[in-house]
């Protein structure tokens, strides 16, 4: 790990580098982090179902690490042909949001989405 480079990677291989980290601690049953992890098969079929678009609102008010906002952000980038400015920034600031009550699990998922290009860190104003 420490011959990386992590600042010098693409945000898509930072964020699935992450996921897989998030994934293999919720499949270790007895640190109680399974409680956190909806199979990404299930969350696959949830956003293939919903198919949401860029002009939606995305909302998970119980999304542990951020998996389905995750895939709902890639589904729509990958179905759409071409987004506007204005919807790139939609995506990224706002239309996407997600609620969790665990303190650790928010910010795994608050870390999750950042790393991924939602969102801001606290504080950081639109103009930075």
């Amino acid at each position: 790990m420490d011959k990386e480079k992590w600042s010098s990677e693409s945000v898509d291989v930072k964020g699935d580098a992450y996921e897989e980290l998030l994934h293999k601690s919720a499949e270790d049953v007895k640190s109680g982090a399974g409680q956190y992890f909806t199979p990404r098969e299930l969350i696959t079929a949830m956003v293939d179902c919903v198919q949401p678009t860029a002009a939606d609102t995305i909302a998970d008010p119980a999304c542990g690490t951020g998996g389905f906002l995750l895939a709902a952000y890639e589904y729509i980038a990958e179905n759409s042909t071409r987004l506007s400015r204005e919807e790139r920034e939609k995506l990224a600031e706002g239309a996407i949001t997600g609620t969790e009550i665990v303190d650790g699990t928010a910010r795994l998922a608050a870390m999750n989405m950042l790393i991924h290009g939602i969102g801001r860190p606290n504080g950081e104003s639109p103009s930075s």
